[in-house]
């Protein structure tokens, strides 16, 4: 880790798109009222003090505020609330730290580093070294954001995340790298690895399984063209192999 990034001005990102960042593409189409998604409940209830006892300042570089002038989630697979196009529930801003016309899309951030070495360290049983980089992923991501230095402090020094080496868990070095890598698709492989034990973490309305997928099938056209070579695989909910 040492000679891993050693700040954000390290991390990989692309800025190059044939039209425009995916996510602004999102954001506009959801001004412009062509539908087109809306943020988990999952995610917003994180965030904005619902299910955690502190409010995270970083929710509004996110998402959208409602006509009710507050924010709120849709749960999965329950499908938009009300017309979809009437502000009644949140969507990534076209202002967003992430989805708005600038904004790269991250492959690989420092504050990910960090929180992989707070995993690290936790598990190898050394606790301080966990805390700082816990804390030091979580600012990191605060600063990138533009969070202002007051509430980033304000977060960082609140007892439920200042809870000094002794008490970090991997609960709180999980839960804080999923909000810190909003919209990057390494959260659904630590959701996985986790076992998606996010306190409160609701499973989807309507889902045809009873618990919580955990692959991809393989598409018909890789079982009609390669299919010795394909795994018996038809069950979302096996675990792959990193996952066991």
């Amino acid at each position: 880790m040492a000679q891993a990034y050693t700040s954000t001005a390290d991390d990989a990102y692309i800025t190059t798109f044939d039209v425009r960042n995916p996510w602004n593409q999102i954001a506009l189409n959801n001004s412009t009222k062509l539908v087109d998604g809306w943020l988990s409940e999952n995610y917003v209830q994180s965030m904005d003090g619902t299910i955690y006892t502190i409010k995270d300042p970083r929710l509004p570089f996110t998402a959208s505020l409602t006509k009710f002038n507050d924010y709120r989630g849709t749960r999965n697979g329950k499908g938009r609330i009300g017309s979809g196009i009437d502000k009644e529930e949140s969507y990534i801003s076209l202002t967003g730290y992430y989805s708005n016309t600038n904004s790269p899309v991250y492959i690989t951030t420092y504050e990910e580093m960090k929180f992989i070495e707070a995993e690290a360290a936790f598990r190898s049983n050394n606790k301080p070294k966990a805390y700082a980089a816990f804390l030091d992923g979580i600012k990191a991501n605060m600063n990138k954001t533009g969070v202002l230095p007051a509430d980033r402090d304000a977060y960082v020094n609140h007892a439920s995340i200042a809870v000094g080496a002794a008490n970090i868990t991997l609960e709180l070095i999980f839960r804080e790298k999923y909000k810190a890598l909003f919209l990057m698709p390494v959260t659904w492989d630590d959701a996985r690895r986790f076992d998606y034990q996010y306190q409160q973490f609701q499973l989807p309305l309507n889902v045809v399984t009873n618990t919580y997928i955990r692959r991809l099938v393989y598409p018909s056209v890789e079982t009609s063209r390669n299919g010795a070579n394909v795994p018996d695989v038809t069950d979302v909910t096996q675990k792959l192999w990193w996952d066991q």
